[in-house]
């Protein structure tokens, strides 16, 4: 778009160039600075070569994410290189992990925080010296990703800031090295082992929660744990725990009703409760724990009851009558869950809903939702003509398949 401009001094025509396309790189750049990392790439840097030098600037930049195994390694380190004050890294599922963090700890050593998840086997080293070059980090995310640790857990001390750390699904790891961690990592308010499948087979007992409870009950925010082998003498020690904002326990066939209904009584930070594989809690439990401590519970956003098989509507209506500010419900594999009507009325917020395995549930009230943004399904073959309507229903929706009741793979549709 151009305007012309009659100059004062005579007849000369002047055409100045007006727009958001001409607007200066100062002020692109205030404007940029309220879009996040996602935004910029998709909806920003598309638009013209002077916007994409912009929005390219370090400082806007906060958060870089790599995914998958067809991303070029030497990207991902251009990309480290460029964006060297980013204070958040999320890496999955790539080639080359142990050239990407020689990169992190030659550029981006003002790292906050990173996120190593399911990637090939990385060498001690490489993780003693990401520790000693990071000298800020506070979280390390390392699920997934393998690593034999001989003093690595040990040296976990002199990363002073360290906060929160996340060594899931590592068969390496052992009870020592868990209980190193604990004793070095002084300012821990996150651990997060909710797979703990040990090549040694010395699993997880009630006197390792005890332990870790003990020392961390007054500054432990956030907690996941693998449950399997754990009685009741955990899941006390857990409830002691009265600063915790998330709380995930998984494979918790031992966590008896009677224990859970109560834990509002200690628990009133709860923001998420996932609660994975609880055989034994019922609906009477679920409907106890939400009336009982309606006032306790009403922070919760976020409620994970996958593959607790006894739960029903009875329960469906107590966590709708309670948690009216839940934005994310997950009840995968809940088989005996027939309606969620009561959700659809009263959580008006609700902007995830995973229904993967619910073979029971009426699914065609989903259309009444208008806030939702992420639903998991499975079987799209059956369910072909519901994915259509939801499609034309609410184009902003994203369609995603579970591929399996135990695991978490899932696809985009």
């Amino acid at each position: 778009m151009f305007s012309s401009c009659m100059s004062l001094r005579g007849n000369t025509s002047l055409i100045l160039p007006i727009g958001f396309g001409y607007l200066p790189e100062k002020v692109l750049l205030n404007i940029f600075q309220y879009f996040d990392e996602t935004e910029l790439r998709t909806t920003i840097i598309p638009v013209c070569q002077q916007w994409r030098t912009v929005a390219e600037h370090p400082s806007l930049w906060n958060t870089l994410k790599f995914q998958g195994i067809s991303i070029s390694t030497s990207v991902i380190c251009l990309k480290i290189r460029q964006f060297n004050t980013a204070e958040t890294i999320i890496i999955k599922e790539i080639k080359e992990p142990l050239i990407v963090l020689r990169q992190i700890c030659r550029y981006a050593q003002n790292l906050v925080r990173i996120s190593l998840r399911h990637c090939h086997e990385v060498v001690e080293d490489s993780l003693r010296h990401l520790i000693v070059s990071c000298k800020v980090l506070k979280e390390l995310d390392l699920k997934g990703t393998k690593f034999k640790s001989l003093i690595f857990c040990v040296e976990l001390a002199f990363c002073q800031s360290l906060s929160s750390v996340n060594f899931s699904d590592n068969p390496y790891l052992t009870i020592s090295h868990i209980t190193s961690i604990i004793m070095n990592c002084r300012k821990l308010n996150g651990f997060h082992i909710s797979t703990f499948k040990p090549i040694n087979r010395i699993y997880l007992i009630d006197a390792d929660i005890y332990f870790l409870t003990s020392h961390t009950a007054n500054s432990l925010q956030y907690l996941s744990l693998d449950c399997s082998n754990l009685g009741n003498g955990s899941f006390s020690s857990i409830l002691q725990c009265k600063n915790l904002q998330y709380l995930c326990l998984n494979f918790a066939y031992n966590f008896e009703g009677c224990d859970f209904q109560s834990l509002w009584k200690t628990l009133r930070k709860l923001k998420t409760l996932k609660v994975r594989f609880g055989h034994q809690i019922s609906d009477v439990n679920i409907k106890n724990l939400f009336e009982q401590g309606k006032d306790s519970l009403e922070k919760l956003e976020v409620i994970d009851f996958t593959g607790c098989s006894k739960i029903s509507n009875f329960g469906i209506k107590a966590i709708a009558k309670s948690c009216s500010n839940l934005k994310q419900l997950i009840l995968r594999n809940c088989k005996n869950i027939f309606s969620i009507d009561d959700i659809l009325k009263k959580c008006s917020n609700l902007e995830m809903l995973n229904i993967a395995f619910c073979t029971n549930l009426n699914v065609y009230t989903i259309f009444e939702l208008k806030t939702l943004r992420i639903l998991f399904i499975s079987d799209e073959k059956k369910l072909k003509y519901f994915v259509d309507c939801l499609k034309n229903k609410n184009k902003n929706l994203k369609l995603k398949i579970c591929d399996s009741e135990f695991n978490k793979s899932f696809r985009n549709i």
